[in-house]
């Protein structure tokens, strides 16, 4: 086969066989079947020298007769729909291909092209059908008076240009060896789809380039949800085969067309919608490989931000536009490593095989003594044992490391909340000292509730809090005590290492005593500066022991960093209000023995450790970001004889969470529905939003919150609802076991062979027990949760979740059996545990979410004041010019006080891992904000906070400047060139 640049290419005769896959060049991982054409055509004419740049013909000159006959008596014959041309092209890299073997339109186990009548139109779909070419015809033609088929001919055949605009031409046959009439239909549609995906992509037909909406193998991908996630479809695409010349330069033949103006994006996108209008794909693509980077990333904003100006006949236009200049601005970058956002072509492998040993950190001067070189020191490393340890330690790459352990923050030292929960006293015995304290006291309950820390007299108790939570206190400390204290882990770590590979600690005493002399040497050479000899912990105990009398300290609700101040009156009778005034909780009246000895036995049933034999104590956070004051109460069960079995049962119910939404989202693919509304972050409301933002239909958005959902979820619905799902997911996965690793992980399995292997039965027994066997204990009396279960429990959060995605799933499925449009409209919808947002909802569908989805017991209202713009997670949305923006949303610029976010630098932690920080926040922020100014405002704001922390702002602009070079995906949605100065 002949190519317009002069080229030749051959192609082997079709196979009657499925033909094995090959790997492409532009993304090694992919390994997709070669592009199955026929025999060598006769030879194509070059571009007439009078032809204009750009002008490309679209249609070969053809000398020999068409292997493609018409019947002359099917409808398809008679009114032209086949195509009986036996030349196709891809219409972007102007590829052309000859057909040699004979079909007609009754040929039967064939792959197809559709194109469009229309002139200049680029778009082609490749099919295939196991039934005639005759028959696949008129499905499609039937499909598109009814309105069903492929969505993307469907649209473009209806919407954009006419139904009599379809033509259909059959590429080739493909037959299989399979001679067992029971496996033969099987064999040939898996023949057929192997050869239809080398075709897509041979001929760029996937979206938005053709109209093809999804690739079956290697793997199952969707075009038009890939490309609205940030995904570039034309890295799918072979690379296109080399233009210039065995000199060295470029064929005349393919230059680009002229652009009437590189610099400027409005008139160079004019000019590609020109082209696209012509037919000239080819063209377009030419003009934006030939441009510079920054004016790729300028023609790729500009389109992004005025595509919802395209009219439907150009939109296509605009995201191929948009997809190309993805490319073209990381043309190293596969398909993959795009998608996974890895987008650093030299980016540092990490050592797999490095040994971590805990030292702790018990002086700031620690992390310059280099103790990473110290352990791998070449004199101390020769007299290693490598040979009598594992595999991973003879590796030529192996290497220690150090990580620090951290001393105890003054946490532990403030807070006094437990000692007067776990009390015996009678609350009655307890003082109200708010009238000292009148400057603070909540006028909504009358006694003092803040988080002020002006409240505190004392000016260095003032100062100390301001610090945060987790402040640790830097100390003087001897040099001998550091060596001592380094000696002690060290060996602590042998010890453990050689436990760990059954040796003697004798074999690491040469490496030791090295390691111990370079140490010795480096601490007594170096100069210790912190002159502190005691905490103001123990020189301000009198007063903080005053504080302690009048208040209960305690963290915060949502920012567990600062210090919060309740009297202590009101703390206790308003537990005691919770526990014993609601119909949450009933007194037990069984002891704490008799409960945790109940505990102890089931657990052994299925051997299950009890770790802790006692009954979590309830507590409750202040949430001060509330527009009214409001409290969580919380049961803290980190020390509880339920604790193992709740964490067992917390990693099963992940497991089933993913295993629903991998069957909802095969179940709801092709119905344009969703009945899976679970999210674990903002990517898929991001990516929703998306979405929607390609058909500039954003016209509402409405957030809704579960009132009290913990303490107001019934236990018979929930043990019903729970072991039916349960049941369903061990149907659909037809395995008899759910195997539960140490680190409380769980994955299905068919055979019994873990020590925690559980089976149906098994689960919905263990969730029974927990569920009938919640309490929780306060001031010397314990309760038993008769509604609801307490947070703090490490399965909450999923029973909850499973629980509501009961009753969304159900409704969902039942109202795509009655045809109900609602489905289309909460396709879209989003929730995070008590939180749901739903974009373009109208107020009837507000109605249905309030009051028929979920049961009675719960109570849901509607957040946002303006349909027009709304919070979720951690994202502000609203909406301009019928789109969807985001920007960062921070709960804790709500409070009426300082927050303390991030930890302060004089505080006794290692100065260097603590920046890793600052760039973790710069991933969320530019992850949140849709609009580039809205990211750099944030950025700034984070810079100045971090200062206040001691951060310095010179180590923060180095590590910036790291971040965007580093080219993450969050960088590249922006389509700005982004530099330190942007943050200035």
């Amino acid at each position: 086969m002949k190519l317009r640049s002069g080229r030749v290419l051959s192609y082997a005769p079709a196979l009657p066989s499925p033909i094995p896959p090959t790997p492409s060049a532009t993304h090694p991982s992919l390994q997709l079947p070669p592009c199955p054409a026929p025999h060598t055509p006769a030879p194509i004419p070059p571009i007439p020298p009078t032809a204009a740049p750009g002008n490309y013909p679209s249609t070969p000159i053809i000398t020999t007769p068409s292997p493609i006959t018409d019947c002359g008596n099917c409808l398809m014959c008679n009114k032209g729909f086949l195509k009986t041309d036996p030349c196709y092209s891809n219409r972007i890299t102007g590829e052309e291909y000859t057909i040699s073997e004979p079909m007609t339109c009754t040929t039967s186990g064939i792959v197809y092209l559709i194109t469009c009548a229309h002139p200049d139109c680029p778009l082609q779909y490749v099919g295939i059908s196991i039934q005639s070419l005759r028959t696949r015809f008129t499905n499609h033609r039937s499909g598109l008076n009814h309105g069903k088929g492929s969505t993307h001919v469907l649209h473009h055949f209806t919407k954009v240009h006419q139904p009599s605009d379809l033509r259909i031409t059959p590429l080739r046959t493909v037959l299989t060896s399979d001679s067992n009439p029971n496996t033969k239909k099987k064999s040939l549609t898996a023949a057929l789809k192997s050869v239809e995906d080398s075709l897509m992509l041979s001929l760029n037909t996937l979206y938005p380039y053709g109209l093809n909406d999804r690739l079956e193998k290697p793997y199952y991908l969707d075009a038009e949800n890939e490309f609205l996630d940030g995904a570039c479809i034309y890295k799918l695409f072979p690379p296109r085969p080399s233009s210039r010349t065995s000199r060295g330069s470029k064929n005349s033949t393919t230059s680009p067309p002229p652009n009437p103006n590189n610099s400027n994006p409005n008139i160079t996108l004019s000019y590609i919608v020109k082209l696209f209008k012509e037919g000239n794909l080819r063209a377009c693509r030419a003009l934006i490989c030939n441009l510079k980077k920054h004016q790729v990333i300028g023609l790729g904003s500009f389109t992004y931000n005025n595509i919802g100006n395209a009219t439907t006949d150009i939109k296509v236009c605009y995201l191929i536009v948009i997809d190309l200049c993805n490319h073209f601005k990381t043309r190293s970058i596969s398909f993959l490593d795009f998608k996974k956002n890895n987008f650093k072509v030299n980016k540092k492998p990490v050592n797999k095989y490095s040994e971590f040993v805990p030292i702790k950190f018990v002086s700031k001067e620690l992390e310059h003594f280099g103790l990473n070189c110290i352990l791998n020191d070449s004199d101390a490393m020769k007299v290693f044992p490598f040979r009598d340890l594992s595999k991973k330690f003879s590796n030529p790459q192996f290497r220690f490391s150090t990580c620090f352990k951290y001393e105890k923050s003054i946490r532990a030292d403030v807070t006094n909340y437990k000692e007067h929960v776990l009390s015996n006293e009678p609350i009655s015995n307890v003082n109200c000292f708010c009238n000292l304290y009148s400057d603070f006291i909540n006028p909504g309950v009358g006694h003092v509730i803040t988080g002020d820390v002006d409240i505190v007299k004392n000016k260095k108790l003032r100062k100390l809090f301001k610090k945060g939570y987790t402040y640790i206190e830097p100390v003087y400390i001897n040099k001998f005590a550091i060596f001592r204290n380094v000696k002690s882990d060290l060996n602590r770590y042998i010890k453990s290492l050689a436990t760990k590979h059954s040796v003697s600690t004798k074999l690491f005493d040469g490496w030791q005593a090295i390691v111990l002399d370079r140490l010795k040497s480096k601490i007594f050479s170096s100069k210790i500066f912190c002159k502190r000899n005691k905490t103001v912990i123990s020189t301000e105990s009198e007063d903080l022991n005053v504080l302690k009398e009048h208040f209960i300290m305690t963290s915060v609700d949502k920012a567990s960093n600062n210090v919060s101040f309740v009297c202590k009156k009101y703390y206790l009778d308003n537990l005691l209000h919770e526990l014993s005034s609601t119909s949450t909780y009933q007194v037990s009246t069984d002891s704490e023995e008799d409960i945790v000895r109940r505990h102890v036995q089931f657990c052994l049933r299925f051997k299950i450790p009890v770790n802790d034999l006692s009954v979590p104590f309830m507590h409750m956070l202040p949430k001060f970001h509330k527009p009214t004051l409001d409290f969580r109460y919380i049961a803290a069960g980190v020390k509880s004889s339920t604790k193992v079995l709740s964490k067992i049962l917390s990693g099963v119910f992940k497991l089933l969470g993913t295993t629903l939404k991998y069957q909802d989202n095969f179940n709801f693919k092709f119905l344009d529905a969703s009945g899976y509304w679970i999210v674990n972050n903002k990517d898929k409301v991001t990516s929703n939003l998306n979405y929607l933002n390609n058909t500039c239909s954003a016209k509402s958005v409405y957030s809704f919150d579960f009132k009290k959902l913990y303490t107001n979820l019934p236990h018979d619905k929930l043990i019903e609802k729970l072991s039916s799902l349960i049941k369903l997911c061990f149907e659909e996965k037809k395995l008899d076991f759910i195997k539960i690793n140490d680190q409380f992980r769980a994955r299905w399995s068919g055979v019994n062979k873990t020590k925690w292997s559980f089976t149906c039965s098994d689960l919905i027994d263990m969730f029974k027990f927990l569920m009938d066997n919640i309490y929780v204990k306060f001031r010397g009396v314990i309760y038993r949760q008769v509604i609801g279960i307490p947070m703090g429990c490490d399965c909450a959060s999923q029973v909850a979740d499973l629980f509501l995605y009961w009753y969304e799933h159900d409704y969902i499925t039942l109202q795509v059996k009655n045809k109900n449009p609602v489905v289309h409209t909460l396709k879209h919808a989003s929730r995070y545990i008590d939180d749901l947002t739903t974009p373009n909802i109208s107020h009837k569908t507000v109605d249905i979410i309030c009051k028929d989805i979920y049961p009675v017991e719960l109570k849901i209202v509607v957040t946002n004041s303006s349909i027009l713009s709304t919070t979720f997670l951690d994202l502000d949305i609203y909406i301009t010019n019928s789109r969807f923006y985001t920007k960062l949303y921070d709960k804790r610029r709500d409070f009426s006080f300082k927050v303390v976010t991030f930890p302060n630098l004089k505080s006794n932690v290692p100065v260097k891992p603590s920046y890793g920080i600052f760039v973790g926040e710069l991933y969320r922020i530019c992850k949140s904000s849709s609009v580039v100014n809205e990211f750099i405002h944030d950025v700034k704001l984070l810079i100045d906070k971090l200062i206040t922390q001691n951060f310095e702002r010179k180590i923060l602009h180095r590590h910036l400047k790291l971040f965007i070079n580093s080219q993450p995906a969050c960088i590249f949605k922006h389509w700005h060139n982004f530099t330190v100065n942007d943050f200035m």
